[in-house]
């Protein structure tokens, strides 16, 4: 009767044995997945960033030379109101002479 009880007994553990063994291994498998997906999301992010950079790096050097062109289109003004603002005060001090 105590043979068949250890036997018994010796069958249960090697069956709870395989099983944590099954789980290792799925668990393991399970991790394996995990950080492959995490690099391939982390490769997008990467992608998504240069692309990102990209585009901001144009937008930024469109803006640039937008503001260049407004700069120099406001100097030129700014040019033509002085020469104004000179002939009127020749005028009036020529007049006045």
């Amino acid at each position: 009767m105590l043979k068949y009880i250890s036997v018994i007994f010796i069958g249960i553990i090697i069956v709870f044995s395989g099983i944590c063994v099954l789980f290792f291994i799925e668990n393991k498998n399970l991790k394996i997945s995990i950080e492959e997906m995490d690099k391939r999301k982390e490769s997008g992010f990467k992608q998504e960033l240069k692309i990102d950079k990209e585009l901001i790096r144009e937008n930024l050097d469109i803006k640039y030379h937008a503001d260049m062109v407004l700069y120099e289109a406001a100097a030129k003004q700014l040019e033509i109101e002085k020469e104004k603002v000179r002939e009127l005060a020749d005028r009036v001090n020529g007049s006045v002479k």
